[in-house]
């Protein structure tokens, strides 16, 4: 790679780019393998303005913007406390996003992000990393799995009407 990718905190003042950009990266990844209805209604729920000011305002969820020479090519999204979307009573982090722009896709900066959330678990003295993927997302699998992830169990996440399966992974960061 030949630019430095650096890491800033997003801002509430930074909710509409942050809002274009898990759009386009969510769209990207899964529109044309859903109902388009459900999808749809999906989006309507998760991507608004309103939604994503919402997220950035609550208390243990951390939203960070991957740089690349001025541009933003990828995000990753951390909860923690309570914030968290399933074990919220578990002390560890969780990494509910994590986005690369497609532009950008192949150039590392996944794992780039996937370091940098490691790194914030760590200096957070997290126990752990979790996060939960789409069981059919088997690319996205096969980089935790090889990361040292390892299932724990699952949960339904509602995409529209369509309930689809989570697996849930796991990362000790001590």
């Amino acid at each position: 790679m030949s630019k430095t990718t650096s890491f800033k905190r997003v801002g509430t003042d930074q909710a509409e780019t942050l809002l274009d950009i898990a759009e386009l990266t969510f769209r990207v990844g899964f529109q044309h393998l859903n109902d388009p209805d459900d999808f749809e209604a999906y989006m309507a729920e998760a991507f608004s303005l309103q939604q994503t000011k919402k997220e950035l305002d609550t208390e243990g969820s951390e939203f960070y913007f991957a740089m690349m020479g001025g541009e933003v090519v990828g995000y990753i999204k951390l909860n923690h406390g309570a914030a968290q979307t399933d074990i919220a009573t578990e002390p560890g982090i969780e990494l509910q996003r994590i986005y690369v722009m497609p532009a950008h896709q192949g150039k590392g900066i996944g794992q780039q992000l996937l370091d940098y959330a490691i790194s914030i678990g760590k200096a957070g003295r997290f126990p752990y990393l979790w996060l939960g993927v789409w069981e059919k997302n088997d690319g996205a699998i096969r980089f935790y799995k090889r990361h040292g992830f390892l299932q724990f169990g699952s949960h339904t996440f509602m995409l529209g009407n369509d309930p689809q399966t989570d697996l849930l992974m796991k990362l000790p960061l001590n």
